[in-house]
């Protein structure tokens, strides 16, 4: 008997090993529908949030760009007068520029048309070189030009100038006085006539 006990045994143990191999076999199974259907589940989820997320974000971008554009409008509105203003001074600026350059090559053309007409004139009288000579008579005596305007000169550098520091001479004669009276750079003096 203990052969068919060994063997009932076996038997019962392959029985329960197939109910427990069963048993996980079904576990198994549940469990994989169980994280399937989760998965499925996290899934559908994710497409929620994502589709939310988008629907958010155009919502979002909708609201922005309807709201920067008047603002912006705003701004080009608030910018363009003092564009304008801008414009107008650089135009403005421009055009007395231009009236200054006109009036200063006006003022320019005038000088040279002088010193044109100046340089004629001296080209004129050095053409015509004529010697001359200036003489003054008073009560019997007599004196050149030429000598007053040395004993001017001499008159001054005896007073402790320099005749290479004379710019300008300006002589006044009085002959009733027997006197030239004198100016050079602005130094006054006088001397005897005759």
């Amino acid at each position: 008997m203990a052969t068919i006990n060994t063997k009932a045994t076996s038997a019962a143990d392959s029985s329960a090993a197939k109910t427990a191999g069963e048993a996980v076999k079904s576990a198994a199974e549940k469990t994989a529908a169980s994280v399937k259907s989760l998965t499925d589940k996290a899934a559908g989820a994710v497409k929620s949030v994502e589709e939310k997320t988008v629907s958010a974000v155009k919502s979002v971008a909708k609201t922005t760009s309807e709201t920067v554009k008047p603002a912006t409008e705003k701004v080009v509105e608030t910018v363009k007068p003092a564009v304008s203003k801008v414009t107008e001074t650089v135009k403005n600026g421009a055009k007395k520029t231009a009236a200054k350059a006109k009036s200063g090559a006006k003022k320019t053309a005038a000088k040279a048309k002088a010193t044109v007409a100046k340089a004629k004139v001296k080209a004129t009288a050095s053409k015509g070189d004529v010697n001359t000579k200036v003489f003054v008579q008073y009560a019997g005596n007599e004196v050149s030009e030429n000598d007053i305007i040395e004993r001017v000169k001499e008159a001054y550098v005896a007073e402790g100038n320099r005749a290479s520091g004379i710019k300008s001479i300006q002589i006044y004669l009085k002959p009733e006085e027997n006197a030239a009276y004198y100016v050079i750079n602005n130094i006054a003096g006088r001397i005897d006539l005759f």
